[in-house]
Formats: C-alpha cells, structure tokens, sequence
C-alpha cells in the first residue's frame, strides 16, 4: 500500500450548520409523529468496503498482509470520520435503528481468515457500535444496530456478537443457520 493515501484521501465535511440539519430533524420528527414508526438511519459503507473502493479489492487484500502498519492508519482514518458522522446523525435525528453495512465474504466462505479479519475489522466495530448505542442512550434512545452482511460470516458469529450487532441482516443459508442458533 502506497504511503499516499494520506495526500489522496479527504474525509468529506460532514461538520453541517445547525440550520442544515433542521430538514432531516423536521422529516424524523414527522415519522415519530404518526406513531409506531422508527426512525432510522443509514451510515454507509463499511470498514472493508470502503478499503476496496479506495485501492481495488485485490489491492486490499494483499495490503492486509504486505502493508499491514498502513491499513490500520488508513482505517483509523476512516474510524474517526464514521464515529464522527454516527453521532452527528444520533444527535441530531435521534434514531431508533441505524443500518450499516459491510460484505466480508462471499456466499460461501470469508475474504479473509477470520484472524485477519479480527484483526483490522472486529476492535473498530467493537468500538463504533459500542459508541452508536452510547450516544443513543445520551438522547434518551435504546438504538439497534442493524448490519446487512449477505455474505457467508458463520465463523464469525460471536464476534459480530462482541461488536454490539442486534441483528444481523441479509444472513444466507449457506451459513447453516439453525446450527449457528444456541440451544
């Protein structure tokens, strides 16, 4: 991985005037109005995606390996830019659900080892999730995590449990699903 992304990438401003956010405020409070209707949020494009559609996916991969010092940084990067983005959107249109995604595999098997994938994915989900709900509960909501990851992520599943995911959307079959449901 080139040490370029630090010139080549720009986190977009996402600092909005107070009297911007006022429309989406308005349209959030105009769904709570009708009653038994969540509000919900979208914050796009995961931690993985996003690396791939910054480099290439085949670049990404490699770069988990050969260049492992500059992923992290790049996504600690990203990290600062989604937890910022999370409680703007939290704060301002205090959801019940927020929706976020990221494919990790393909439908029959990871991207990645799920070392690999503990590795650089797992902590800063950990960590993103954690603070979602925590902010939801400085509002006053109990926010559910939805992550949409139609993918095969079956040795994966207690992490994605660790990370604070209350549902899991999009899970395939080829995830042997009753076998992955507790006694």
């Amino acid at each position: 991985m080139y040490e370029e992304w630090r010139t080549t990438c720009k986190k977009p401003n996402t600092d909005f005037p107070e009297e911007q956010w006022k429309e989406a405020e308005d349209a959030a409070d105009a769904i709570r109005a009708k009653g038994g209707r969540l509000v919900g949020v979208l914050i796009a494009t995961g931690f993985f995606e996003q690396l791939h559609f910054l480099m290439g996916f085949e670049d990404t991969l490699l770069n988990l390996i050969m260049e492992p010092d500059s992923v992290h940084e790049l996504l600690d990067y990203i990290m600062e830019y989604r937890m910022f983005m999370a409680e703007e959107l939290i704060r301002h249109l205090k959801p019940n659900v927020v929706l976020s995604y990221d494919d990790w595999g393909a439908k029959d098997r990871l991207f990645m080892d799920p070392d690999t994938f503990r590795e650089f994915f797992k902590d800063r989900y950990e960590k993103l999730y954690a603070h979602i709900k925590e902010v939801g509960k400085e509002v006053g909501k109990d926010i559910v995590v939805i992550h949409h990851a139609d993918s095969h992520c079956a040795e994966i599943i207690d992490d994605m449990a660790d990370m604070h995911i209350d549902i899991w959307q999009g899970v395939l079959p080829s995830n042997d699903v009753p076998a992955l449901q507790p006694i």
